[in-house]
């Protein structure tokens, strides 16, 4: 008999010892019931109907073999049971194990994540109209959502379209493009097409302003209304691009100022621009006022300058209060003054037989003074200086 404490040969230890514990029991149990058949036709044979039989049926089993049988069978069949449930009980856990392991892997919430996608969603829309090449139109994302329009070298401008990244929604962003979605809704109508696509011509008129002669031209004729004996030689300009426009002003030696004006290149249109220009434009208005136009071309007078110095003895005056604070013993008695009518200046210079020297000096009418020689130059840089 072979020994049920071994091992059999290839059985793992750790596992074979409930598979060993189980055959037991199933041979004991069999065992069990072979005993219980046994003592059961023993004892349903061996009886008559006057000892220990039942008289009205021989075949009935003794009440005590009954109970010997249930006690036996009881806790043999809850031992299977509690082995089945045993060996189940993993195969349950890892098919809940087996449910509970796959995980949803995340799926972007974003329909268009691309350049080709977003271009290719604006590019579906126009071909319905126009003959269109995807690498004509150019996308790029801002802040998630992308927006597509037309490259440098596309010969269709389509103008700016948004894609929206999360729904793939494309809508116009700009006139252009609004202008299309309306042709598409239009089912592409021939008259809309054809305004949309065939190119603006650009304009070739020719500006009203030549040159700079011109644009005077404008302002001296103005005036004339007025001045008929205006000369256009009291008139100067100057183009400004940036802003279109003649500038046309009045020159320095005109006895009349006449202001500043402007001369639009391309209209011709003349406007006041600074100083007397205002004045003039409300005299011509006017039709020429006789008293407004007096008020401005009558020449205003300018006064003439008194000469500060307009003697010998206020010229070594000047001169002295120059150089006293360099030399305080000096005397106005000490220098003498002579005119040079050619230039109206007065020469300085020290009396003959004096020991000082002060040097020669030449005084303007207007009091301006100047070293004329080596003694001069010495004691005018000291008295700027201030080193005396």
């Amino acid at each position: 008999m072979t020994d049920p404490t071994k091992q059999a040969p290839g059985t793992d230890s750790g596992g074979g010892a409930p598979v060993r514990k189980h055959r037991l029991r199933v041979v004991m149990i069999a065992l069990a019931s072979c005993f219980a058949l046994l003592f059961l036709g023993c004892g349903l044979m061996g009886g008559d109907g006057e000892e220990g039989g039942n008289g009205d049926n021989p075949l009935t089993p003794r009440p005590e073999i009954l109970t010997k049988l249930a006690a036996v069978a009881a806790p043999d069949a809850e031992s299977v049971q509690a082995t089945a449930e045993a060996q189940a009980a993993p195969e349950a856990k890892a098919e809940e194990k087996a449910e509970a392991e796959p995980e949803l892997t995340p799926v972007s919430a974003l329909l268009v994540e691309t350049e080709d996608v977003a271009r290719n969603l604006v590019w579906v829309q126009l071909r319905q109209c126009i003959t269109l090449a995807s690498a004509d139109l150019v996308a790029t994302q801002i802040t998630g959502d992308w927006y597509v329009n037309d490259s440098a070298d596309s010969k269709v401008k389509i103008g700016l379209w948004k894609v929206t990244a999360d729904s793939g929604t494309v809508e116009p962003n700009d006139v252009l493009s609004r202008q299309w979605e309306k042709i598409i809704s239009s089912e592409c109508s021939p008259e809309s097409l054809k305004a949309l696509t065939t190119p603006t011509p650009v304009s070739t008129i020719a500006p009203a302003i030549a040159d700079g002669p011109g644009a005077i031209a404008v302002v001296w004729s103005y005036l004339a209304q007025c001045l008929p004996a205006i000369s256009i030689e009291n008139f100067e300009t100057k183009f400004i691009p940036s802003q279109d426009w003649w500038v046309i002003t009045t020159k320095t030696d005109s006895a009349t100022d006449f202001g500043a004006w402007t001369v639009n290149n391309t209209t011709g249109i003349l406007s006041p621009y600074a100083g007397f220009s205002r004045e003039w434009d409300s005299v011509v208005k006017l039709k020429c006022n006789p008293e407004a136009l007096a008020s401005l071309s009558t020449p205003t007078p300018v006064p003439t300058s008194t000469p500060a110095v307009i003697d010998a003895s206020q010229a070594i005056t000047t001169l002295w209060s120059y150089l006293v604070k360099c030399a305080p013993t000096m005397s106005v008695d000490e220098l003498a003054a002579t005119l040079n009518p050619a230039k109206g200046q007065w020469i300085v210079i020290t009396k003959p037989g004096l020991p000082a020297d002060y040097g020669v000096w030449t005084v303007t009418s207007g009091g301006t003074i100047s070293a004329d020689n080596r003694e001069a130059v010495r004691r005018d840089s000291q008295a700027r200086a201030g080193t005396c």
